[in-house]
């Protein structure tokens, strides 16, 4: 976690606002998770639920490898939205 902290010290808990920016970061995959579970219903009726799903995960593989080669805070927080959109696609 020291290393974490070192990389994104927004979250550290020695920042000032930090509760804001872990709150951002919760909030984003939520989100995009929101964001996911409106969308797939459409998708799923244009191009079928199998090709849906397969792009669904491809969306999240694509988050998940953003969120860990993350460099930065704001990378990371974009990376989370994707991610989530994955996740609220594949909740539908």
């Amino acid at each position: 976690m020291p290393q974490f902290l070192a990389r994104f010290n927004r979250v550290s808990g020695n920042v000032a606002g930090s509760g804001l920016w872990k709150g951002l970061l919760t909030a984003m995959i939520e989100l995009g998770a929101f964001i996911g579970a409106l969308n797939q219903g459409w998708i799923a009726d244009k191009y079928s639920r199998k090709y849906s799903i397969f792009a669904a995960v491809c969306i999240f593989t694509l988050g998940s490898i953003l969120q860990t080669a993350a460099v930065n805070y704001s990378m990371l927080v974009v990376a989370r939205l994707i991610g989530g959109i994955g996740v609220g696609m594949l909740s539908m």
